[in-house]
């Protein structure tokens, strides 16, 4: 009877330890909710150690593990992980798993991608959990711009489980590389099977845009092939893969160029469009394929479409020119005959920079200019213009003040640009008086609609509205003529 006794006093207090585990287990669980919720990681990696320390299990160390990894507790997450491992190898496959979203989560791209081979190769994986293994290695090496081996990942991925999403990921792969026959039967699959699924409805159209000028895309294709190396039939193909809506595409492609050559501005320009603003006002080319594509269409839609087309619509001169002018540069760098040349050569670059909107770009470039060749106009020009729409007046009139001194002649005389810049400069500052003598001035060698406008709103603020008036009455007039006369 002693001994029934005892035993049954000892099962009440293995029971009761249990039971007093299990509440403190469930207690620390709503606790952990309730800071992951409050997004406290202090408090949540607290919880997290509390609960490995009385639940030693390895589901729960999975979980711990997994609770370290989205608060970016790395040397924790590591450390469970090794537990995790040298334990039994019945969770030694999420064991793996989990290892490589930690190398994900660190940027260890190659690490990440051999470890997640060496899940795949896992014998007793399920189903679902290759097809995900399949489909995140796909995604790690898409991240990477590894195309080719993304669609090698995401064909093995349809081999087993054959999804809407992973057919979409096949025909994005598949543009990426420019297969375009190959991605043409991926998209007429996909109408055939999913063209109810919202996101293929949405893609359809887009692809449909692309298939009717494939024979232009094809020709591009082929340029660029002829001499891999060489700049500008890779910037001919972006420029129409910008239009065609394929600007992961057009991105790969100028980044190409800007990575070839320091003195293009049209790579860099033509980008910022596409969404590299970040990098392109560094003014310097973004190595790093995944950050640069994340925020970036592979098939633009209409609306992104129809915004590009008009900023290239509005100035296609300018961006033609531009073009022009960046390969002229690049062509005549070793040769040319004076630094006076090569610097007027810059200087339309940067012209055009500032009348395509990229007022910090010209304004830095035509600084550099005048660092080689002090003095020259046409930069400072440039310069003086570019500091006026970056809302700078007070160095805006610092150069020109500079600038006039430089270029007024003996007799007085101010060059008629640097004078039209003085009246703008003027107006900014609100020197009205001398804006309107500036602007006399220049009306007195040209007068154009622009000039007597501009001379106009200045003598509105000084109060000399019967002035103002007829000079708007003439600049009407001189506008209807130029119309009728089919002058732009």
């Amino acid at each position: 009877m002693l001994g029934i006794v005892a035993l049954a006093i000892c099962g009440a207090a293995v029971l009761g330890q249990r039971l007093y585990r299990s509440e403190k287990v469930n207690t620390l669980e709503r606790q952990l909710a309730l800071a992951q919720a409050d997004r406290n990681d202090l408090a949540v990696r607290e919880v997290a150690r509390r609960l490995a320390r009385i639940d030693s299990s390895p589901e729960r160390q999975l979980r711990v593990a997994e609770v370290f990894l989205a608060v970016k507790s790395m040397k924790e997450f590591w450390a469970m992980l090794e537990r995790l491992e040298c334990g039994s190898p019945k969770w030694r496959a999420s064991a793996v798993h989990l290892r490589a979203r930690g190398y994900l989560a660190v940027e260890n791209w190659v690490a990440c991608i051999t470890t997640l081979k060496s899940l795949l190769a896992y014998p007793e994986l399920s189903v679902a959990e290759r097809t995900e293994g399949w489909g995140e290695l796909a995604a790690v090496q898409a991240w990477l711009g590894e195309w080719s081996n993304a669609l090698v990942s995401t064909d093995a991925r349809i081999r087993i489980s054959d999804t809407t999403e992973a057919r979409l990921e096949q025909a994005r792969a598949l543009v990426r590389l420019r297969r375009w026959q190959e991605a043409g039967v991926a998209f007429a699959r996909l109408k055939q099977t999913a063209s109810d699924n919202p996101r293929v409805k949405d893609f359809l159209p887009r692809w449909e845009r692309v298939e009717r000028a494939l024979d232009q895309l094809r020709g591009c294709d082929e340029a660029v092939l002829a001499v891999p190396v060489a700049l500008k039939p890779r910037v001919e193909r972006a420029f129409v893969e910008a239009q065609m809506g394929l600007w992961q595409n057009a991105v790969e492609d100028l980044n190409f160029v800007a990575l070839g050559s320091t003195v293009l501005r049209f790579p860099l320009l033509l980008g910022s469009h596409l969404g590299l603003r970040e990098r392109a006002q560094d003014r310097a080319p973004d190595t790093d394929e995944g950050r640069r594509m994340a925020n970036i269409s592979w098939l633009a839609s209409s609306g992104e479409l129809a915004r590009l087309n008009g900023v290239l619509g509005r100035n296609a001169d300018d961006w033609r020119a531009l073009l022009d002018i960046d390969f002229e540069i690049v062509g005549s760098r070793a040769g040319w005959s004076s630094p006076t040349e090569h610097a007027a050569r810059l200087a339309r670059q940067a012209q055009l920079e500032f009348q395509l909107g990229a007022h910090s770009w010209a304004r830095a470039d035509a600084s550099e200019i005048l660092k080689q060749v002090p003095g020259f106009l046409p930069a400072e020009a440039v310069e003086i213009a570019a500091s006026l729409e970056d809302g700078d007046p007070i160095n805006a009139g610092r150069d020109l003040e500079s600038a006039l001194k430089e270029h007024t002649d003996e007799m007085g005389k101010v060059p008629s640009e640097l004078m039209r810049l003085a009246a703008k400069v003027y107006q900014a500052r609100g020197q009205h008086s001398a804006a309107v003598e500036a602007l006399s001035a220049c009306l007195a060698e040209s007068r154009t609609v622009e000039l007597l406008q501009a001379r106009a709103k200045s003598l509105r603020f000084m109060q000399r509205f019967g002035e103002a008036d007829q000079d708007l009455a003439e600049a009407q007039t001189l506008s209807v003529a130029t119309q009728v006369e089919g002058k732009p």
